[in-house]
């Protein structure tokens, strides 16, 4: 139905990652318990940067970030600071149809 096929790529920000922790949420717990055994969690790197870039009190979601499958979007360039704020950038990865 709808198109969706395995394994099920589940595209993960910051943000997320950040309320799942303060709420003690596992994140790849309850993927399995949503989307079955086949799924891939998500991170772009824009995404990460962003965390890094919010200091040592964002090390623990950095730490669970870097468990997930890193999108190589190519916003960044070879210096830290020229990312795209996660939001524009997981946006631009999804685009308009969505296809993968």
């Amino acid at each position: 139905a709808f198109g969706f096929r395995e394994p099920h790529r589940v595209l993960i920000d910051g943000t997320f990652i950040h309320a799942a922790l303060m709420a003690h949420v596992r994140i790849k717990d309850q993927l399995r318990v949503i989307c079955g055994k086949k799924y891939t969690p998500m991170i772009t790197q824009c995404a990460v940067q962003e965390l890094r870039s919010m200091g040592k009190d964002f090390w623990g979601d950095l730490g669970i970030a870097k468990e997930f499958y890193r999108i190589k979007c190519g916003h960044m360039s070879r210096q830290w600071d020229a990312s795209l704020p996660a939001l524009e950038c997981c946006k631009r990865i999804i685009g308009e149809t969505n296809e993968k």
